[in-house]
């Protein structure tokens, strides 16, 4: 492991970053610098500007992004030193390896994850034991690094443990342990070749590897798999999911150059191929003023999201959209209650469900086998349609939720801020072609996410003013306090002077001072007092 990178890892984990000095670690390494530079400075990173030298970079870019780009760099440096009498493995193996970073960037970029440099590593990364066992086993792993392109990855997993002990998915994952780098990264690593019901169940970058990977490996057997990998990780439609090889060729081109990494027209021919067959299994074409009038649709209707401060305004805005995306009236928006963990059905002024929804409560917990369980738990949209031959049994609170919006089908899209869910979007319909088109799921994601972002700022704001309010009660507690110790004062004085007075009168001594310092004790009480007054005003 280079000691550049040794050095940046532990500066990365450092609870303050100090990006000076990781400028400086940079720079001791002149080849690593260089490209470096050479990386950040390319169409690949896409800056709106150039940098000079490696501190501008890092301070643009950012520690994370230098980092992982660092940490590729570092690892190819590592690997290039690998003696092999097969250089065409070598080079199909750096071109999945690309492939497979750019497509798991595009596909954190599609589904709003919020590190896209992180899924672009993880993809990098997920076959470096591959490379690992190369290096391990130079004679007895090369058969088995040669074909390893052309295996099915179950057969490849069962035939490496047979032979070594070990898996290639197990051994990246020790060696990304070793050179300490993230936990989620080497778990993307590590279950990148699970079953697709246990990555499911997985953390997101986890699902983007395995995605990632399936799709760089698209071939005509496994297309139908692919696209329903894609619907079920992450809601993605095949439109979508064509849209994830876009630019990828030209961008692997671009780093292998500047990486040094050689790749041949025949992985470049491949590449394509599978683009093609992801594509054949949906043709979607757009007219460009239907794009255009779909892109102001959702600035408008993130405007209208934008604009609203209370909740209620937040729910005509969401009603409105959801009009608009899909024609629908049939829907229920369900909020979290805080307190308990549950979701309470909210309908608007304007809406034609029954009032019944707003008493309408559940627990995402206790029912997380029905649609809106299975969304809020996978935080992601699900869907689906009955028909009257329909043999799958229908769980009772789908069912009661299909009555109660009185359609045949039902869409349920989380609002998710944070990785924190904020409520739930109930949409029924009666179209089966909604399903099957998926050209309106992004835009459901985009409207439900804003959505949730606004519910959040608004329990925010709420937060804020009950403790605004518990501050105005300490502070009248405290005034209070203060008041009576000033009033305490004056009329202890007055009771001990009338006193006083009153055993002096009583002897026939005189009382003029005594009658003076009580005048001056009664303008002190009634200047507390009236300052009193004045603070209950406010």
């Amino acid at each position: 492991m280079p000691q550049i990178l040794v050095q940046l890892i532990d500066r990365c984990h450092e609870p303050e970053i100090n990006l000076s000095e990781i400028a400086g670690i940079i720079d001791k390494d002149t080849a690593i610098s260089a490209k470096l530079l050479q990386l950040a400075n390319s169409a690949f990173i896409g800056a709106r500007r150039s940098f000079l030298n490696v501190e501008q970079a890092v301070v643009y870019l950012g520690a994370d992004t230098i980092r992982n780009l660092v940490i590729s760099l570092s690892v190819q440096q590592v690997f290039q030193r690998i003696k092999s009498t097969d250089q065409a493995s070598i080079s199909r193996f750096w071109y999945h390896s690309l492939a497979n970073a750019l497509i798991a960037r595009n596909i954190a970029l599609t589904a709003a994850y919020n590190n896209p440099s992180e899924a672009y590593l993880a993809g990098l990364l997920h076959d470096i034991g591959k490379l690992l066992l190369h290096v391990a086993f130079p004679d007895t792993y090369a058969p088995f690094f040669h074909k390893s392109s052309h295996l099915q990855n179950d057969h490849l997993i069962v035939l490496e443990e047979k032979k070594f002990n070990i898996n290639h998915c197990a051994a990246g994952a020790w060696l990304c342990e070793e050179w300490r780098l993230p936990t989620l990264l080497t778990d993307a690593v590590r279950y990148h070749h699970h079953t697709l019901e246990e990555v499911e169940q997985a953390l997101p970058l986890t699902r983007i590897a395995y995605l990632a990977n399936l799709l760089s490996h698209n071939t005509t057997d496994n297309g139908e798999h692919c696209l329903e990998a894609a619907d079920r990780l992450f809601g993605l439609s095949p439109e979508q999911v064509c849209s994830l090889y876009n630019g990828v060729e030209e961008q692997i081109k671009l780093l292998a150059n500047q990486l040094g990494i050689r790749i041949s027209q025949q992985d470049t021919a491949s590449h394509k191929q599978a683009a093609k067959r992801t594509g054949s299994q949906e043709e979607v074409h757009q007219n460009p003023a239907d794009q255009n009038r779909r892109i102001l649709l959702i600035s408008d209707l993130l405007n209208a999201l934008l604009t609203a401060e209370k909740p209620e305004q937040v729910l005509a805005a969401v009603e409105q959209g959801l009009k608009r995306l899909l024609n629908v009236s049939a829907f229920l928006i369900m909020v979290l209650d805080r307190e308990s963990g549950d979701l309470t059905g909210v309908t608007t002024p304007n809406s034609t469900l029954p009032r019944e929804f707003n008493n309408l409560t559940f627990s995402p917990q206790q029912y997380a086998n029905s649609l809106p369980g299975n969304a809020l738990v996978h935080q992601r949209l699900m869907h689906f349609f009955t028909t009257e031959q329909g043999k799958e049994p229908i769980r009772p609170l789908d069912a009661r939720l299909l009555h109660m919006l009185g359609t045949k089908g039902m869409l349920g899209v989380p609002m998710v801020y944070k990785s924190e869910i904020q409520g739930l979007l109930l949409i029924g319909f009666n179209d089966a072609g909604i399903c099957e088109s998926g050209t309106h799921w992004e835009p459901l994601h985009l409207l439900a996410n804003h959505a949730a972002l606004c519910f959040y700022l608004n329990h925010l704001q709420a937060l804020q003013a009950e403790q605004l309010a518990v501050e105005r009660i300490r502070t009248a507690d405290m005034t209070a306090k203060r008041f009576i110790n000033e009033i305490n004062d004056p009329l202890t004085t007055l009771r001990n002077h009338l006193q006083t007075a009153e055993k002096k009168y009583e002897h026939g001594q005189a009382i003029n001072r005594d009658l003076a310092v009580l005048n001056e004790k009664c303008d002190r009480l009634d200047q507390v007092l009236l300052e009193l007054m004045a603070r209950s005003a406010e």
